[in-house]
């Protein structure tokens, strides 16, 4: 073995190289880090209808000349369209059920969005104030399980009173806008929950910000429920202090009772697809993507649901209603009875609430 010997400069120069390259190093994995991760969070791609029920459309933003069924939602132009098994809808598009409605969506990766009747969600985009992917529920309810490893992990969903943290879970998430009240309940996984003040500039592109003394952490057989509490109705402030106060969201961390969760699994069961009407291409698409959700789903609860694995393991599993079943039977032995009346909501009926956020392009 060859030994050197090196002079003082010679020492402090091999220092400031070893120094710099590190520092290279260094740099070039975050720029790569943060380039993965950007394009991780962008990759949001288009999901598919697997499974429909009853009267479902989508709405798809309107280019200058479109014409047909045009609506105004939130200040823009929507084309409306009746969503079929097969359909496949993009980021920013919107899904809206009838009374009669159900459907089923899912990403190549193996998120599901489950809608229920009288019901409408936007289909997640990345938000630019985020950085992250987010979705409304503009009213109604739906059941989402989403992968932590997947594009949508991290995903924010909102609704006019909350924003709901996601990374890999299954929630039911519920927004009655006659009420204003909104549920999140988690099945698998945790959920940070926050409240949006209704006069809050945030009401309709608010984000989970940095955990606070405001974050409510819902874990799995818990549900959060947000309400608006008007100061002066709640006599909690007087004379000028009215004048500067604004309503406050108050959320309630409870356990989902076993109503509650027998509401979830009816909302969140649809029946078995006719694949019949569809090309035999979209058939296999439709049943690849039913099998990837179904092994996402399998690994999920395995890691997360460790008991409910146990009585699914070996077992033949025909398609992920029978997982979601599971879960859901599996919180309710343990959930409580008693549910507390909710309180009525101002609309009678699915049509009502359409029309109070869906406008005729016309008027």
């Amino acid at each position: 073995m060859r030994s050197y010997t090196l002079s003082k400069g010679s020492k402090v120069s091999i220092i400031k190289f070893e120094f710099i390259l590190k520092f290279i190093l260094k740099f070039a994995f975050l720029l790569v880090l943060g380039i993965s991760v950007q394009s991780f969070a962008a990759d949001i791609k288009k999901a598919m209808l697997t499974s429909v029920s009853g009267s479902v459309e989508v709405f798809a933003a309107a280019e200058a000349d479109s014409k047909g069924n045009l609506v105004i939602f939130d200040g823009k132009k929507y084309v409306s369209k009746k969503a079929n098994i097969g359909t496949k809808v993009f980021p920013g598009d919107i899904l809206r059920t009838g009374n009669d409605g159900k459907l089923k969506a899912i990403y190549d990766n193996g998120d599901v969005f489950v809608l229920g009747p009288a019901s409408a969600f936007t289909v997640p985009k990345k938000n630019t104030a985020s950085q992250g992917p987010t979705s409304d529920v503009v009213y109604g309810k739906i059941r989402g399980i989403v992968d932590k490893n997947g594009p949508l992990s991290g995903i924010q969903i909102r609704t006019k009173s909350v924003v709901a943290g996601v990374r890999g879970t299954d929630l039911f998430v519920t927004f009655d806008p006659g009420t204003e009240v909104s549920e999140v309940h988690v099945l698998r996984g945790e959920v940070a929950v926050q409240g949006v003040p209704p006069k809050s500039p945030e009401k309709s592109t608010g984000t989970v910000k940095a955990a606070n003394e405001n974050t409510i952490f819902v874990k799995a057989g818990q549900k959060a429920t947000a309400y608006s509490q008007d100061p002066v109705k709640e006599n909690l402030l007087s004379g000028e202090a009215v004048k500067k106060a604004i309503a406050q969201v108050v959320i309630d961390l409870k356990p989902s009772t076993q109503q509650d969760l027998k509401i979830i699994q009816q909302t969140s069961t649809i029946e078995k697809p006719t694949l019949a009407m569809i090309s035999s291409e979209q058939t296999l698409e439709i049943q690849k993507l039913e099998k990837t959700a179904k092994e996402k789903i399998i690994q999920d609860i395995r890691q997360g649901s460790p008991e409910v694995y146990k009585k699914i393991e070996g077992k033949n599993i025909e398609n992920i209603e029978e997982l979601n079943k599971a879960v859901v039977q599996d919180l309710s032995k343990s959930a409580p009875k008693i549910s507390s009346k909710p309180k009525r909501s101002e609309f009678e009926s699915n049509d009502d609430v359409y029309k109070k956020f869906f406008k005729p392009a016309s008027e």
